[in-house]
């Protein structure tokens, strides 16, 4: 944490959520002439795979990445995902079969100077989404007066509109998926209130120096009244309070999308980078595997077909 300051997954928090979770946590290191480079990892064990995740890819030589598959080898890992979550490193090595490898984005924001220059570093028309939600009379609430089952709620509201423009977004959040995350201090829960009622929800990511957008939803209300907007707007007024130097709005996979206009227009610097999966596991296995994904595929679309049942 104290070697990489903008990290929230690279803090305790985040490894007492994971392990919360289930996870059985690592700490990865390699040292060099008094440099030391590192990240934490996960192994989550089910019936069939074995699985190695790193949230946070350090940028990192050679023979770490060797020194990963060395250990994936002899804790009989079957899969490994390797993201670039508030990472520095842009590109990831080959740690196996590789099964899948995206290139995405992330947008950090400055959160120097003071809260008009926030303003003026937004576009236009962001600029005007914030100055309307305050002129709607928007309300920020934080803490433990927000609630994780408005938060999931707007969650889904925002992948339902996604999901009529023709995107692939569905909401696997829950309220006990997300608890432990809270609960630990990883994250903080932000949400934009009007009239009494929450129309928008953001949980924010900790680390020492930096704030990370976890994640978020609006509802129809909340939109027409700006409320996105005028929350990051927030939580980045907020920042500056703690002295924080950076805002990370997260990442998209697709740099032309709303979503990642959306993110660069609050002022925020792009960075690229990429995210991979790898099995590690012998044909046998592989075989096995494939077969029982499609068997469950198969299932979950009979209940879906079949309105879930009896």
């Amino acid at each position: 944490m104290e070697l990489d300051p903008l990290n929230p997954f690279a803090t305790p928090a985040y490894l007492e959520a994971e392990t919360a979770l289930g996870a059985e946590p690592w700490l990865f290191g390699f040292e060099r002439d008094g440099s030391f480079t590192g990240c934490l990892a996960f192994i989550r064990s089910g019936r069939l795979n074995r699985s190695l995740t790193i949230a946070s890819a350090p940028d990192a030589p050679p023979e770490f990445w060797e020194g990963v598959k060395t250990f994936s080898k002899d804790e009989r890992i079957t899969a490994i995902a390797v993201n670039t979550f508030a990472s520095r490193a842009a590109c990831i090595p080959e740690l196996g079969e590789e099964t899948s490898r995206i290139e995405r984005f992330e947008f950090l924001v400055a959160l120097d100077g003071s809260p008009e220059q926030l303003l003026e570093r937004m576009r236009v028309n962001h600029r005007q989404s914030v100055r309307k939600g305050i002129k709607q009379g928007l309300t920020v609430r934080a803490g433990d007066v927000c609630s994780l089952t408005e938060h999931i709620q707007l969650m889904a509201a925002s992948m339902e509109r996604r999901q009529l423009r023709g995107e692939n977004a569905v909401c696997e959040a829950s309220v006990e998926s997300l608890r432990p995350y809270v609960e630990s201090g990883f994250c903080r829960l932000f949400q934009a209130v009007l009239d009494g009622r929450v129309v928008s929800s953001m949980t924010v990511a900790c680390a020492p120096r930096a704030f990370y957008l976890h994640t978020s939803g609006t509802n129809a209300a909340g939109m027409a009244a700006g409320a996105s907007h005028f929350l990051l707007y927030e939580i980045m007024k907020a920042g500056q309070m703690e002295q924080l130097s950076k805002f990370n709005l997260g990442g998209v996979a697709d740099r032309d999308s709303g979503l990642a206009q959306y993110k660069e227009r609050f002022g925020a610097e792009v960075v690229r980078l990429e995210a991979a999966e790898f099995y590690t596991g012998n044909a046998l296995h592989k075989a096995v595997s494939a077969s029982a994904r499609l068997m469950k595929h198969a299932l979950d679309r009979a209940r879906t077909l079949g309105g879930g049942g009896r």
